[in-house]
């Protein structure tokens, strides 16, 4: 075998669209990824599965309304294009990718590719990952990380991040909860862009001082507080409304929203039993709940 790796998924913690404009964001990687696998083969193969082992998609050049097939073909041509090193030879193989997640989720099959694509190339994934989605690559930064991190974007085409780590009194507190509806990543960061009437350098401000405050607590009670306060700046600002209202007397824990509102996963905190807690939310038909300790790096 030439190649094997995995790449981690994601969740924004916190300053969801923000972080497309530099507002420093809480990135989760999660445990469940996508992994890429290259044997030797002749001409170019390529097959992808998801996470039951069904095949999602086998690579064909002639086909030209495959929306996967479409956006391998573009990462390959701009992989080609943009890197004078590239040897054309390189795309000789049997490529192999797995979903571990199901791909309705939005935990990241496309970051993953991107990351898994570009470490096998050598090629900058962030570069390869804003020509491709225009996205803020808290993403492409969680694929290989391996605890938490503060990510930021620090213009157009630079960004920083660092490792961080929870205490246990907050993390065995946090869960994670699937709605049983896909959210488009890309129409919310469109719907974000369209609105010009947001003062976005404040709110950055707010929302950077939240993230720093959730670094350094440990303190239940005051993460509680300090999400209240963020789910109400970013609703406000976007005039969506806070999860807690969409969703009605149906939660029965604190809950906020994550990533593009109105869809994929919320996070639940409590500090009632987990088996109490997974109960609750199976009576209202939300079965896919994860602790902190099974979702996260």
């Amino acid at each position: 075998m030439k190649y094997q790796r995995k790449a981690n998924g994601k969740i924004l913690l916190t300053s969801e669209y923000f972080i497309l404009d530099g507002a420093k964001g809480i990135a989760l990687p999660t445990k469940l990824g996508q992994t890429l696998s290259v044997n030797e083969n002749k001409s170019f193969q390529y097959e992808a599965y998801l996470n039951d082992d069904t095949l999602w998609f086998r690579y064909d050049p002639k086909n030209n309304e495959n929306e996967s097939i479409l956006l391998l073909n573009k990462a390959l041509d701009y992989i080609v294009k943009n890197n004078e090193n590239q040897d054309i030879n390189a795309f000789k193989g049997a490529f192999k990718t797995r979903l571990e997640f199901d791909k309705n989720w939005g935990l990241g099959s496309s970051s993953t590719f991107v990351a898994l694509l570009s470490d096998y190339f050598n090629f900058d994934a962030f570069d390869l990952n804003r020509y491709l989605f225009k996205g803020s690559g808290y993403d492409i930064a969680c694929a290989f990380a391996a605890s938490p991190l503060i990510y930021q974007r620090d213009d157009e085409v630079h960004q920083s991040f660092q490792e961080i780590q929870f205490n246990e009194k907050v993390t065995n507190c946090l869960y994670f909860v699937y709605l049983n509806k896909k959210q488009n990543s890309r129409n919310a960061i469109n719907y974000y862009k369209s609105i010009y009437s947001i003062s976005k350098k404040e709110l950055i401000k707010d929302l950077n001082q939240i993230t720093e405050h959730l670094q350094i607590n440990s303190n239940v009670s005051d993460w509680i507080y300090l999400l209240k306060n963020h789910e109400a700046l970013i609703s406000k600002s976007l005039k969506l409304d806070e999860v807690s209202i969409v969703l009605g007397n149906k939660m029965p824990f604190f809950t906020k929203s994550l990533g593009a509102w109105g869809g994929d996963f919320i996070l639940c905190i409590s500090e009632e039993p987990e088996d109490e807690i997974k109960s609750k939310f199976n009576q209202i038909g939300y079965n896919s709940v994860f602790t902190y300790k099974d979702f996260i790096l």
